[in-house]
């Protein structure tokens, strides 16, 4: 990936650059610039190699490890995935596409269970994908992919429990 330069104008804008077309690195750039907490050039070869040119008088911040970098994403991942699968539910291509990226994270296992006498999985996102905090279990119907429950623990908090149960609806049950 080429470098992406946003030069970040004294008003904390994108000094009048056109970042249309760049992709998101460039528009959450822009973003960082609107914000107000960069002021100088940054570049951004690619993530998470960020390099920061200093700023006259401005301390260099330091860039993300790719350790970070890779829990950030993957807190992101499961976020989105799990509200995915949760809104999309009855989308036979929702939930495959979900189950999919929930196993590209290496701190989500999953096991088969059983639940109410019906063949589960139970995926589990350990602390690592939370800050190192909480946890979040899923447990999946394994013939239809539907979710049947999620539990979310965080230290300190009452369980989170949300037991789903769907059904399709007819003319004649309204």
């Amino acid at each position: 990936m080429a470098a992406i330069v946003v030069t970040c104008g004294g008003n904390g804008g994108a000094g009048g650059r056109d970042v249309a077309g760049y992709g998101a690195a460039a528009v959450a750039a822009s973003q960082v610039c609107r914000l107000g907490r960069v002021a100088g050039t940054r570049l951004l070869p690619e993530l998470p190699a960020i390099e920061w040119a200093q700023a006259a008088g401005n301390a260099e911040p330091k860039p993300y490890s790719p350790q970070a970098v890779q829990r950030h994403f993957d807190n992101a991942l499961w976020t989105y995935s799990t509200q995915a699968l949760s809104a999309g539910d009855g989308n036979t291509q929702v939930r495959a596409g979900v189950l999919r990226l929930l196993s590209t994270i290496s701190a989500v296992s999953v096991k088969n269970s059983t639940t109410h006498g019906k063949a589960t999985l139970t995926i589990t996102a350990g602390p690592e994908v939370f800050g190192g905090v909480g946890s979040e279990v899923l447990t999946i119907d394994a013939t239809t992919g539907m979710l049947v429950k999620d539990v979310s623990t965080v230290p300190g908090l009452p369980t989170a429990s949300t037991t789903y149960e769907s059904s399709r609806v007819t003319k004649a049950d309204l």
